[in-house]
């Protein structure tokens, strides 16, 4: 009995060997290119240059060996081109195995901030990404589309663009191709001072101020919540989904599900769309939405699209709403009384301390031109601490 299993392990032993021998003498077979390099981890290439001097490709075996590094050189790849800008895909071929790379050419650092693009009219930059939405910022003068859907869930949102001067507002133009930006979450305002009278500025969404053109597009349960509490006693505060004022061309825009809950010391204008408009807004639909505009003393202006149309102040800037619609939202106008009359200066304590604006459409319109507008199933409710014949106006379409 123990010579026979003294004979099963033998033959057990030289089974194993015989095997490990076999292998050993296996022809191994080229399995696929590894490449590596800057323009593999990177993928970025300037305009017009050479070809990069540092990829490398090995072969990978069946057996998992890979053969030495073997620089690459421009004989063994197709598709390489730097003369033009773009995303492009090059081809390269050893030993009979092909594999290609995805590179892009660019020409400033401005456009790497980009999934693609250039910011001309004839190639906007493209946006992907929340980070690349919030790069408009480094290019308010450009052209933009959106390639997709974009979420912004957890992401902290500084708005786009400020004040009205020559540099600040966004100025270019974004094309949202109806594409939907969802979960935006904007609790802070950009702050601009007008030294004539040491007043502030607050203006909280998307955007802070558009001064071009924005279009064809969505946006879906966001929430801007715009206080002033670093300057108090001089804040005005302009907050909208879309943006704080506008002051260009604002066409096909849709609100849904979102929340706009604007405080301020002095005028307060809250609105889906926008907080203020100075512009041209066009063919604008909001479902589904909660608007509140709340000031602490002086006036608050609340509605559908927008706080305010028009002005009749300083600028004496004509306006357009057209062809917009709101429906089963929520629009509230509220002054309290945490201001006293006497504390206000600017310009008079007395011209508009206490009122309040609400409407379905706006709260407040001074020359605009508004046609084609329609509201269904909303609610309006206004509140203010003041009581008198022009303290309070509230309407279906337009508070005043």
């Amino acid at each position: 009995m123990k010579k026979f299993l003294s004979l099963i392990i033998i033959g057990i032993i030289c089974t194993v060997l015989l095997t490990a021998c076999a292998n050993k003498n296996e022809p191994l077979t080229k399995k696929e290119l590894e490449l590596s390099g800057s323009i593999v981890t990177e993928s970025n290439v300037l305009k017009d240059s050479s070809f990069p001097e540092d990829l490398t490709v090995k072969i990978v075996y069946t057996n998992g060996k890979k053969s030495e590094a073997v620089t690459v050189t421009s004989n063994m790849v197709t598709g390489f081109d730097t003369s033009t800008e773009g995303r492009k895909t090059a081809v390269i071929s050893y030993e009979g195995l092909k594999t290609s790379f995805n590179y892009r050419v660019y020409t400033s650092q401005t456009q790497l901030y980009f999934y693609d693009g250039s910011g001309t009219e004839e190639n906007p930059y493209q946006i992907t990404t929340p980070s690349e939405l919030q790069n408009i910022s480094l290019a308010l003068s450009d052209n933009f589309v959106l390639n997709n859907d974009i979420d912004c869930s957890g992401v902290t949102w500084t708005p786009i663009g400020n004040n009205i001067d020559e540099t600040s507002p966004f100025a270019g133009s974004l094309d949202g191709k109806n594409h939907t930006i969802n979960n935006l979450n904007v609790n802070k305002i950009n702050v601009s001072v007008w030294e004539s009278y040491k007043n502030t500025y607050n203006y909280s969404g998307l955007f802070g101020v558009v001064s071009g053109t924005v279009k064809n597009l969505i946006l879906s349960d966001c929430t801007i919540t715009a206080t002033d509490t670093e300057n108090s006693r001089r804040g005005d505060v302009y907050a909208g989904v879309l943006t704080g004022a506008n002051f260009g061309t604002v066409t096909n825009i849709t609100v849904n599900n979102s929340t706009v809950d604007a405080t301020a010391w002095q005028i307060c204008s809250a609105g889906a769309v926008c907080g203020s408009n100075l512009g041209i807004v066009n063919e604008c639909n909001v479902t589904s939405s909660d608007i509140s505009a709340v000031s602490n003393g002086w006036t608050a202006n609340a509605g559908g699209i927008t706080g305010a149309s028009g002005d009749r102040l300083y600028y004496n800037l004509y306006a357009v709403v057209n062809n917009c619609s709101v429906s089963q939202c929520e629009i509230f106008a509220k002054v309290t009384d945490s201001v006293d009359v006497s504390d206000i200066d600017y310009p008079s304590s007395t011209t508009y301390f206490g009122r309040v604006y609400c409407g379905g459409i706006g709260g407040l319109k001074v020359n605009s031109a508004v046609e084609n507008n329609s509201v269904a199933d909303n609610s309006l409710n206004c509140e203010s601490h003041m009581s008198g014949e022009y303290i309070i106006f509230k309407n279906e379409q337009w508070g005043y």
